[in-house]
């Protein structure tokens, strides 16, 4: 036992003999390295530092005090301090830093009374890529690490005073874009960082735009993990368009991180000035996320539509360990959309016109699933990232059913993207009539006969919405479905819309097949010439207003219109029997450049005293520059003993006429039975006279298609010609004591005149003269004795 007490009493001999030792050396090196900073630093560059890092430094001032025991307090200055490193580079050049701290190696960390760091020169930082695979995290646990680490450090290194002041940083990215920041933290003691963060401009390698923004609040180390607000800090950013003022708020707790930044968004470009005020709640947990985004918009293009807030919900799915979950996020816009073509100043009258209530708005949604990890990568194999259902509240009433829908489905290969669009929606006028109010509210007035026909139109839009440069394309169609007690209108319409990005403008091309279309005519008088179609004095071709103001939204047609059947379109008249069928089909282009033709299938005319058959008449609408229309048809006259028949060719404006008869007989004698149901030689001689004539006026082509009708359809009392001047005077029985007078060029300015014998020796009679470019009509009645000597 003695040994072994010798033993142990050496042994602690030699371990208390080794700590003086070491203690003596320990204060040596510390004394020596307080008289000897600089070499001191070098020896632990030379063995400890990387081989890249150069620190170095003017001057360094170092002191101490003793506060008791083993605790001592620290003083620090250090001047000109330069830092730099090769990879990632580094330049680091601080004019002054200075450290006061309080040290208690027995009982808890050193308390760091002020770190300041005053940096006027520019410092510069160049990231690199980093060759080691980073550890995915979801944002989630990127954010919670970032707080985890803020609250070890001031936990580990409680600092009670900061003061950091950057003019320049200079932050590189591998990319070679560069960002210059001036950064100022302070914190007074015990209370939070306060944070100024502020740029002059972004350079990239790529382009050069000027932006600016800045950094304006405090980070209060104290309240992380207590579900209080721990950030509090104003975002400014103005560039690329945008201009916006952000308020950030943070709070955070074990299991839950949530940010709020409200504050107004404003883009320009161009005439486009879009703003923008939302609030967004971001809330993160370890396996979801929540955003909520609502706020008022102004400035979106309001052409078709106006909108004045919208509302977002998404809920992305969080996998530990992995950036973004494979699992899609649910989305959710709701926009109410405002129904700004109903003024409010009708609204009251239409309402009490329908028995309805009319919405201010409608409710606009979209819903659907967006794949966040399709959307950030590059896989090469084409996915689809986004699909999304699309529909507008359905509004019913006793005028109009309205159901807007569709569909947006997005995929990504690579960098490219390819939208499909489709459209799901339908919108039917369930009553012509019922809505006529509020057409004739804004001066929509529908023209006789249509006034007075009811029924449906169904509006429908299904197919692709396609998305060029620098336009849309999507199909629509119409569907018409109109009566009345005689009328009937079916008419099916298919249309592509091309609509420009800016929302300006559309245009349409347009093909419609008629069905039915059977309509009364208005009362026709075949003496009275050709009938006029004049626009209401209401509707005007031009503003009172000089001075022309471009509308706001520009429309242009191609259209192709084509009946189903021959006859499709019946238009009724006492004098058609029993009805004019016309076939057709028309086409135009925006140059108004038109080709088709138009055509009557076979039907009677009777009028005053004859029945004249027409076998068909066929006019193209391939126009020269007059709107001279090339013509052919057939027009048949059964007479007494022949049937005559007169072949039309040639133009509307000048038709070459050819007679016909069966059975045959010369081109006087056709005349003539035409005229007289006669022969030539069977006439007197003023007939004969007034049959030559005709035949003059024909082969000179002074005598129209109407003017041929007309002759046809009544015996002439007398007719004369002027060759030379090509002037015409007729005079057709329309009884037996009533004759009308009928003046040249018929089809273009009618002269008419009405003589009625009352008596022996009294005529009545009655003249009228249209209006002219220079003269206006006029209407004479005149009493006229007669005397024959």
């Amino acid at each position: 036992m003695k040994v072994l007490g010798r033993v142990i009493s050496a042994f602690l001999g030699a371990v208390l003999l080794s700590v003086i030792v070491i203690s003596a050396v320990v204060a040596g090196l510390g004394f020596w390295s307080y008289k000897n900073p600089k070499s001191a630093f070098r020896l632990i560059e030379s063995y400890v530092l990387p081989t890249d890092l150069k620190i170095d430094w003017q001057t360094v001032a170092f002191s101490g005090k003793w506060l008791g025991g083993v605790d001592f307090q620290i003083d620090l200055t250090l001047k000109n301090l330069e830092i730099s490193k090769a990879s990632p580079q580094l330049d680091l050049p601080i004019v002054r830093v200075q450290v006061r701290a309080s040290v208690f190696p027995l009982r808890r960390a050193a308390l760091i009374h002020l770190a300041q760091v005053i940096a006027s020169k520019p410092l510069v930082y160049v990231a690199e890529k980093s060759s080691k695979p980073e550890q995915e995290k979801n944002p989630f646990e990127r954010i919670q690490s970032i707080l985890e680490i803020l609250v070890a450090i001031h936990e580990r290194v409680p600092i009670e005073s900061v003061d950091l002041q950057a003019e320049k940083f200079e932050f590189r990215a591998p990319e070679g874009d560069s960002l210059v920041l001036k950064i100022d933290l302070n914190q007074e003691p015990r209370g939070p960082l306060k944070i100024i963060i502020e740029n002059d401009e972004v350079n990239s390698s790529k382009k050069k735009s000027a932006t600016t923004f800045s950094v304006n609040g405090h980070l209060d180390f104290l309240k992380m993990k207590r579900d209080e607000p721990f950030l509090d800090v104003r975002v400014k950013f103005e560039g690329f368009g945008v201009t916006t003022d952000q308020h950030f708020f943070g709070s955070s707790t074990s299991d839950s991180v949530r940010l709020i930044t409200s504050g107004p968004f404003e883009y320009r470009k161009d005439k486009m000035r879009l703003e923008f005020n939302p609030t967004l709640t971001m809330t993160f947990h370890s396996d979801s996320a929540q955003l909520d985004l609502r706020g008022p918009v102004k400035g979106l293009p309001d052409s078709l539509l106006k909108i004045k807030t919208v509302a977002f919900e998404m809920n992305v799915p969080l996998e530990s360990g992995q950036s973004w979950s494979s699992q899609p996020s649910r989305f959710k816009l709701a926009v109410p959309v405002e129904l700004f073509f109903v003024a409010e100043n009708q609204r009251k009258k239409l309402e009490a016109s329908c028995g309805c209530k009319l919405p201010t708005t409608v409710l606009a949604e979209a819903s659907g699933q967006l794949w966040v990890d399709r959307l950030l990568s590059r896989a090469t194999a084409r996915r689809p990232v986004l699909n999304a259902e699309i529909k507008v509240e359905s509004l019913r009433n006793k005028m109009f059913a309205i159901d807007l829908a569709g569909r947006l489905e997005i995929e990504k290969e690579a960098d490219l993207f390819r939208f499909s669009p489709y459209l799901n929606s339908r919108a039917t006028v369930l009553s012509l009539q019922a809505i006529r109010p509020m057409l004739e509210a804004y001066k929509v007035l529908l023209p006789a006969p249509l006034d007075v026909l009811d029924g449906t139109l169904a509006f429908s839009a299904i197919g692709p919405f396609q998305t060029l440069e620098t336009a849309s394309t999507f199909p629509m169609s119409l569907e018409v479905d109109l009566a009345s007690s005689t009328q009937k209108v079916k008419v099916n319409t298919d249309a592509t819309v091309r609509l420009d990005k800016q929302l300006t403008a559309a245009h349409f091309d347009v093909s419609a097949i008629i069905s039915a279309l059977n309509i009364d005519l208005p009362p026709l008088d075949p003496l009275g010439g050709l009938p006029r179609v004049t626009l209401d004095s209401r509707f005007k071709n031009a503003p009172d207003d000089k001075k022309i103001i471009a509308p706001k939204f520009k429309l242009s047609f191609n259209f192709e219109f084509a009946t189903e059947s021959d006859g499709a379109i019946r238009l009724r008249s006492k004098y058609f029997a029993p009805y004019l069928p016309l076939t057709l089909k028309v086409q135009s282009n925006g140059a108004k450049e038109n080709s088709g033709f138009i055509q009557s299938e076979a039907f009677d005319v009777t009028y005053l005293r004859r029945t004249v058959r027409v076998e068909g008449v066929r006019i193209g609408l391939d126009s020269d520059d007059q709107g001279v229309f090339p013509l052919k048809g057939r027009i048949s006259v059964k007479q007494t003993d022949y049937t005559v028949f007169i072949d039309v060719e040639g133009t509307t404006k000048s038709p070459n006429v050819t007679m016909s008869s069966d059975p045959y007989l010369p081109q006087t004698d056709i005349i003539a039975v035409l005229l007289y149901d006669r022969v030539n030689d069977q006439l007197v001689s003023g007939d004969a006279e007034a049959a030559g004539g005709v035949k003059a006026a024909i082969a000179d082509r002074a005598i129209g298609l109407f003017g041929l009708w007309a002759f046809a359809a009544t015996p002439i009392k007398s007719f004369s010609y002027n060759p030379v001047s090509k002037v015409y005077t007729a005079t057709v029985a329309v009884s037996d004591d009533l004759t009308a007078g009928i003046g040249t060029n018929w089809e273009e300015s009618a002269h008419l005149e009405l003589r009625k014998r009352v008596s022996k020796r009294w005529s009545l009679t009655a003249a009228f003269t249209p209006a002219s470019q220079d003269e206006s009509s006029t209407t004479k009645l005149v009493l006229q004795w007669e005397k024959r000597f």
